[in-house]
């Protein structure tokens, strides 16, 4: 059989994708790398806006209550209790941890409770005076 070079005159064309490739699986040395298989690059962190007063580190290395925690310590009685002293008295603002969760920091609560005492002494004072 006449080869196309000899038919037409012409030599045939050869392009990339009529390149033989081997087939079956790449070899180890065959794998290169590809923009697909590069790493993610790190995005910049962006830091949310802060809201009220810094607040200390030490809060975050003390425990912390939960409604139920200040519930049992008796701090407060119920939740209608609680948003009382928190309006009335001044008791601390939770930390939202989540959609429906909260969290008090033990310092703050501790500090409040230290405060409320210094008033009783105060008033104890008062009255004795």
């Amino acid at each position: 059989m006449a080869c196309r070079a000899e038919v037409t005159g012409r030599r045939p064309r050869v392009s990339a994708d009529r390149v033989k490739q081997p087939s079956g699986p790449p070899q180890f040395n065959e794998i290169t790398a590809t923009s697909h298989a590069e790493p993610h690059k790190a995005r910049p962190a962006t830091t949310p806006p802060i809201r009220g007063p810094p607040i200390p580190a030490q809060a975050f290395l003390v425990s912390g209550y939960r409604f139920k925690d200040l519930q049992a310590s008796g701090i407060v009685s119920s939740r209608s209790d609680l948003h009382r002293k928190q309006r009335a008295l001044g008791f601390p603002r939770p930390i939202k941890t989540g959609e429906r969760s909260a969290w008090w920091p033990a310092s703050e609560v501790h500090a409040w409770l230290r405060s409320r005492a210094a008033l009783r002494g105060k008033r104890e004072a008062d009255t004795a005076a």
